[in-house]
């Protein structure tokens, strides 16, 4: 099964294409693009579902002294 994870870069998208035991990264310009990608049955788009009210989410935070987002 191949999958496609998507996530937002400098204006764009990034993808990290997984199939079988390959990994391949795309650029990928817009929502266009990356339902574009041919042979791919499963897409998973990180993107926050809601911010926060109270300020910065502890995940965020904790991911930034990790060095792990940005």
């Amino acid at each position: 099964m191949a999958v496609l994870g998507v996530d937002g870069w400098r204006g764009a998208r990034v993808g990290a294409l997984l199939d079988g035991g390959s990994v391949r990264l795309l650029h990928l310009r817009d929502a266009e693009a990356v339902l574009a990608v041919p042979d791919v049955e499963v897409v998973a788009i990180d993107m926050p579902i809601g911010l926060s009210d109270d300020g910065p989410r502890a995940c965020d935070g904790r991911g930034r002294s990790m060095r792990i987002c940005w």
